[in-house]
């Protein structure tokens, strides 16, 4: 639960905020949730852009399928996933060209117990640093042709949209990783 000092910014009874714990990849983004129990809006100030709720309680909507109203709220933060996606990419790719780079200025041992062979030139180092590389040119192609599906979506149905944009959790998985192997 939340901690909150000021006592005038107390969440009313009945609601509660809470911090979801840390998360692999981008810590700070959607970190928090909001819950609520036994809580009564007035009907006149819900939030209702999508569906209704009449004077008698019934509950309205053009969209019929509940599946399809949540996508219809979830479509809208497709954008945000990508430029997450876009935003981690770029991280992956500084990392990878900073260590790569360092890797190949910084000596080692040679046979002759002098510091003169390159890092990068060993096995070791290199096992670890291509695969990385590899698998980071790969990301950068899908996350490539979702951004023009999602600017260019004639040809594709929704559910495909969703799909590609669906992107930023390799994304932010792979530069959590590489994150970690480059340290």
């Amino acid at each position: 639960m939340v901690q909150i000092r000021d006592e005038n910014m107390k969440p009313c009874k009945g609601v509660m905020i809470e911090d979801m714990g840390v998360k692999m990849g981008l810590n700070g983004i959607d970190n928090g949730r909001l819950m609520f129990d036994h809580v009564k809006v007035p009907r006149e100030a819900m939030l209702n852009k999508l569906n209704d709720v009449t004077a008698d309680g019934r509950f309205i909507s053009e969209t019929k399928k509940p599946s399809n109203r949540f996508f219809k709220v979830a479509d809208a933060l497709l954008s945000g996933r990508l430029c997450i996606s876009a935003m981690c990419l770029g991280g992956s790719k500084t990392t990878l060209f900073n260590a790569c780079r360092y890797a190949q200025q910084r000596l080692g041992l040679s046979a002759n117990g002098m510091s003169e062979t390159p890092i990068m030139t060993y096995q070791l180092v290199q096992n670890a640093f291509i695969p990385l590389v590899a698998r980071t040119c790969v990301i950068n192609m899908g996350v490539n042709f979702a951004k023009n599906v999602f600017a260019n979506p004639k040809g594709y149905e929704n559910q495909a949209i969703r799909i590609y944009c669906s992107v930023k959790t390799m994304t932010s998985w792979n530069f959590a990783e590489i994150g970690n192997h480059c340290r």
